[in-house]
């Protein structure tokens, strides 16, 4: 075997335990920057939570913040339609008002003219009634005395007062002649 110098192994190892040392202390400042690290990152994650929290409940109260002036922008639109549609209903049913209010003016105006032509129309039917009553009792009584005048020939007729003499009519007067008419051209026949 080859002999192994002790110095040189001693340097050897002096150099080993230099980089064992530098190790170790590479080692321990990584150590150190991996617990820093975790502090850091635990830290961060407990910030995070916090903040996660806060930003969750921020998020929220945006977010309802939103819906909220949302909301009112749609209700107050739609109030806003819903009131101009309402006017524009208030404003036809005005003028269906005044349009029905001037056709009952006007109905009650005709219905006045329509009464005092049917009270009219009424008396004047009344007066025709009448008239014609009237007529139709004259033209009976007429009737009556042209039926009483054939009667009466009839009758001079069957008791001999009017007779026929050959082509012309006798009539039979009693002894004492009594005229009628204002110059006495007609004579009473006796009976």
């Amino acid at each position: 075997m080859e002999a192994i110098d002790i110095d040189e192994l001693k340097q050897q190892l002096l150099q080993m335990a230099t980089i064992t040392s530098w190790l170790d202390d590479r080692s321990e400042q990584a150590v150190q920057r991996v617990e820093a690290s975790t502090e850091a990152l635990d830290e961060g994650l407990r910030r995070l939570d916090g903040n996660s929290e806060q930003f969750v409940e921020e998020v929220t109260r945006l977010i309802g913040e939103h819906v909220h002036q949302a909301v009112l922008q749609g209700a107050s639109k739609a109030v806003g339609e819903f009131d101009k549609q309402l006017q524009s209903s208030t404003r036809a049913a005005q003028w269906a008002a005044q349009a029905m209010d001037e056709q009952r003016k006007g109905l009650s105006i005709v219905q006045h003219a329509l009464v005092w032509k049917g009270l009219l129309a009424l008396f004047i039917g009344a007066l025709f009634a009448v008239g014609g009553a009237g007529f139709v009792v004259w033209d009976s009584m007429r009737e009556i005395k042209i039926a009483q005048f054939d009667q009466d020939v009839l009758h001079a007729t069957q008791t001999g007062a009017l007779t026929r003499c050959g082509e012309a009519l006798c009539a039979k007067v009693g002894k004492q002649i009594k005229r009628y008419g204002n110059d006495g051209d007609y004579v009473l026949l006796s009976e």
